[in-house]
């Protein structure tokens, strides 16, 4: 995954957020109708941080390394809601279709995981058991 710096000099702040243009490298990202289409990732000294998609709102507020990347511009925290211009780390990102989907998938395992157990089912409860059938079912062929 090829990292790139975001630079520095050009990062204002409001509360723990810091505002970066991205557009010109990185696109649009996250906008209204698609809030969590952007694949681009937060690294701090070359080590991920945060959550993407975070709200701005949130990450004023809070910071904690939560980002997003929101038409155009990435708003993001420091891990430790130090000033990133003054902390000496350096800030890269990464647009990773892997992370992007692989998170995906983890968010759709543990959903399906959720709504098992509000049916009371344990996962192993329906190994074997044919849950969904997806085709021409018998009868259709039978006419």
């Amino acid at each position: 995954m090829d990292q790139k710096s975001i630079g520095g000099g050009s990062i204002t702040e409001k509360g723990h957020c810091f505002y970066k243009d991205v557009r010109a490298v990185f696109g649009l990202g996250d906008i209204v109708g698609k809030p969590d289409d952007s694949r681009l990732y937060l690294f701090e000294d070359g080590k991920r941080i945060g959550s993407p998609h975070t709200g701005v709102w949130l990450i004023e507020r809070d910071g904690g390394g939560n980002f997003s990347h929101w038409d155009g511009v990435l708003y993001f925290s420091s891990n430790d809601n130090s000033n990133p211009n003054t902390n000496g780390r350096s800030y890269t990102v990464a647009w990773s279709n892997e992370l992007y989907f692989g998170e995906r998938y983890a968010y759709s395992r543990d959903q399906v995981a959720q709504l098992l157990a509000r049916l009371n089912f344990a996962s192993g409860d329906l190994r074997g058991k044919r849950v969904l059938e997806v085709g021409r079912a018998a009868i259709w062929g039978s006419r």
